[in-house]
């Protein structure tokens, strides 16, 4: 499969002590890491905010090689309350930013219940949906989201889905970035960080499974994962379950 973004050995800065991945087009990615792991710094030099020169392989072109437009239709990042805005309110924001699959994505992330609202009265909910919204819109190839779960609240694993949906749907990559490791299981790979460097990464199930090194990282396994590791560990379960009512089920046969 054709690879979107290669990065090799990647050790410029301090935080970054070498960073290898191979991230597969139309793929969604989840990188996770404690905290001071490298993973904004990298989403930043993705984004080309911190500039870094022959490490990084983006669409089989040296990163540093395309032009500020160029790179900018081909990538679209969404960082926490980072944005310049142009209407005053939702539904003016959104006159200015272009009308690929707007209805799809107007829908997916619940744009329309606040339409009318001014930019400046946005909950921080509401201003990291209108931030995706204008980045989906703009039709990139990769898109890149900073630790935007805390904000979501309950909409988080609806988000989610309809991102896994719509990366499926229109052959985008995404990589998403998150402290919390449950937010890995509607991904197709997962890279943990530690240390300025690449620790795991695979199958998020398979790589779940480690939890005794995920633990000394500092992140939390989910708990049903944790739970059965544990009951897998003692011949109590074959696979590991996610369901709740599934295992219970499994445990009472």
């Amino acid at each position: 499969m054709k690879k979107a973004i290669q990065i090799t050995g990647l050790k410029e800065l301090p935080v970054l002590k070498d960073i290898t991945m191979e991230i597969e087009e139309n793929q969604f990615i989840t990188i996770s890491g404690s905290n001071n792991s490298g993973k904004t710094t990298l989403m930043r030099i993705l984004n080309r905010d911190i500039i870094v020169t022959d490490s990084i392989e983006v669409e089989k072109k040296r990163i540093e090689e395309y032009s500020i437009s160029d790179y900018t239709n081909l990538v679209q990042a969404v960082f926490p309350m980072e944005m310049i805005w142009n209407g005053e309110t939702v539904e003016e924001e959104l006159e200015y930013a272009p009308k690929n699959h707007k209805e799809e994505i107007m829908k997916g992330l619940h744009i329309k219940r606040f339409l009318s609202k001014e930019i400046t009265s946005l909950s921080k909910e509401e201003t990291i949906l209108l931030q995706m919204a204008i980045a989906l819109l703009k039709n990139p190839k990769i898109l890149l989201l900073d630790n935007i779960g805390p904000y979501l609240g309950d909409y988080k694993y609806k988000v989610l889905l309809f991102l896994k949906k719509y990366q499926k749907n229109h052959k985008i990559t995404i990589l998403y970035t998150t402290l919390d490791l449950e937010d890995s299981l509607s991904s197709d790979y997962l890279y943990i960080l530690s240390d300025g460097t690449v620790v795991l990464e695979g199958n998020p199930m398979d790589v779940l499974q480690q939890d005794n090194l995920i633990h000394k990282i500092g992140l939390k396994v989910p708990f049903m994962i944790d739970l059965s590791v544990k009951l897998k560990d003692y011949d109590l379960i074959e696979r590991i379950e996610t369901d709740p009512e599934r295992l219970v089920d499994v445990l009472w046969k």
